[in-house]
């Protein structure tokens, strides 16, 4: 078990390495500058947090509280939470 996550970070890593070697080839020859690139990332994990925000608190409280009005929390966000938070937003 503990061979195969040190397989996948071995893997992720070499990915990592191929592709920061491609933006610099890129960069190099002139294909795209490196604002090009900045900007295209940022766009990107843009678009990702939007739709991590989906799955974000929607109850419009501040700070999150629970049905019963207790404070959320990690109970809230597990998948055993106990019925009084069944209504709880799940944020964390």
């Amino acid at each position: 078990m503990e061979e195969d996550h040190e397989e996948q970070g071995d893997l992720m890593y070499e990915a990592h390495a191929k592709v920061d070697a491609l933006i610099d080839l890129l960069v190099k020859k002139g294909v795209i500058t490196e604002d090009e690139y900045d900007g295209q990332v940022e766009k990107l994990l843009t678009e990702l947090g939007d739709d991590d925000d989906e799955e974000e608190c929607t109850c419009g409280n501040d700070p999150c509280t629970c049905d019963d009005g207790e404070e959320c929390g990690e109970k809230c966000a597990s998948e055993e939470k106990p019925a009084e938070h069944q209504g709880c937003c799940g944020c964390a």
